[in-house]
């Protein structure tokens, strides 16, 4: 037996292993999923693409890395077009900020925008070392909840899809710039 047959035969056991876990993830994403052609910037739609695949395909790490980064470019993409380049004398160049910014600008979208932000700041203990203690790693947050680790991840993972969705939603909707922002312009 080749080695190329040991990995197809390798890959066929984990596949009925891991299929009924996967269509469970597949049903619970679906339901923010809007059955639509979308056209629009080709880094975002990849993004979201990717989230959703690898969601499905238990990689929640990735998942959530790559609907937070589509989040990113969906949020700085639309304050940019906006004409809006600082908020606050500070360039709007990153997710924190374009949160920051939103919150003055925007009404009726607070829910999301603190949704965003917490995700945002559990993705960057994601990505990027914090120290043992830190309440956002997730080891700690598991550890609080009394789950397995791979748990919180899933659960990340599926609230950065739905805010991912949410957000994707809100830029497609046909909403004026004076209905949108409480102000115009730089601030």
């Amino acid at each position: 037996m080749s080695n190329l047959d040991m990995c197809v035969e390798a890959l066929q056991r984990s596949d009925e292993k891991s299929r009924l876990q996967r269509a469970h993830r597949m049903v619970a994403i679906s339901h923010f999923i809007q059955p639509a052609s979308y056209v629009g910037i080709d880094e975002p739609l990849a993004m979201m693409e990717d989230a959703k695949s690898a969601y499905i395909s238990g990689a929640f790490l990735a998942s959530m890395a790559s609907a937070m980064s589509s989040i990113e470019h969906m949020l700085l993409t639309e304050i940019a077009e906006r004409g809006i380049k600082k908020h606050k004398k500070v360039a709007v160049d990153s997710a924190s900020k374009a949160v920051t910014c939103l919150r003055d600008l925007t009404t009726g979208q607070e829910v999301l925008l603190d949704k965003v932000d917490e995700l945002n700041k559990i993705r960057n203990a994601y990505i990027h070392p914090y120290p043992e203690g830190n309440p956002r790693r997730r080891i700690n947050r598991a550890d609080c909840l009394g789950v397995s680790a791979i748990e919180v991840s899933e659960k990340d993972a599926f609230e950065a899809i739905k805010a991912m969705y949410q957000v994707f939603d809100l830029t497609l909707s046909d909403v004026s710039d004076e209905e949108w922002m409480k102000t115009a312009g730089e601030c």
